[in-house]
């Protein structure tokens, strides 16, 4: 780890600060490709709570070519502002069903499932970073600090349709949220994307610069 790159960039457990690896992209990049493993509960699943191999295979940012996309990432989704924020993306998604909303965190496929069936979640798509050691790095919000090291810092981007980043904040900050967002980014980010406001603050969080 090259602490020098990383000590400057930090979010907080219990006031305690926490390395970010990696920086993140910023407007107008092209968004980092990335390798996760798409989870699905099957339709025909017990509902006594009984357990149901969801869908598991690799997917990239091709698999949603022509999408707005929300990358809602978190650490996991046992933690309540993670689970707050993956209900209001459904709220949204129920609404937009052109745009690929995405739960990224290190959770396993099986907890995702849990949680989607207990919460009705049906418009979400479920991405888990196991197996994806770039991940973190690529989009700087990495946890880089022990006993939190693999997971992912809060975090939120949305690409256009062409997999530029037209809004991000990694780590949240009490900066950005407060002023309403980003302002739009010309006209390929306004082609079928009414809001992007509406769009991130699907993933707003209740505490800044906190990590879960």
């Amino acid at each position: 780890m090259n602490s020098s790159a990383t000590s400057a960039r930090t979010v907080t457990l219990q006031g305690q600060p926490l390395a970010l690896a990696g920086r993140p992209p910023v407007i107008d990049d092209s968004a980092p490709e990335f390798s996760l493993v798409f989870s699905r509960r099957p339709e025909d699943a017990s509902a006594d709570g009984g357990f149901a191999m969801p869908e598991l295979r690799q997917v990239g940012l091709d698999d949603y070519r022509h999408r707005i996309k929300l990358l809602n990432i978190f650490p996991s989704i046992d933690t309540p502002i993670c689970a707050d924020s993956v209900r209001a993306c459904e709220l949204f998604a129920r609404s937009h069903p052109k745009h690929a909303l995405l739960m990224i965190s290190a959770d396993l496929p099986f907890a995702m499932q849990r949680f989607c069936a207990d919460h009705s979640i049906k418009n979400l798509f479920a991405l888990s970073t196991m197996g994806d050691t770039r991940f973190g790095r690529d989009y700087g919000v990495g946890i880089d600090t022990e006993p939190l090291r693999g997971l992912c810092a809060r975090a939120c981007f949305v690409l256009d349709s062409a997999n530029k980043v037209r809004q991000g904040s990694t780590p949240f900050s009490r900066t950005v949220w407060k002023g309403g967002l980003w302002p739009a980014h010309g006209a390929s980010a306004r082609q079928g994307f009414r809001s992007h406001r509406s769009l991130a603050a699907s993933c707003r969080p209740k505490r800044a610069n906190a990590c879960c």
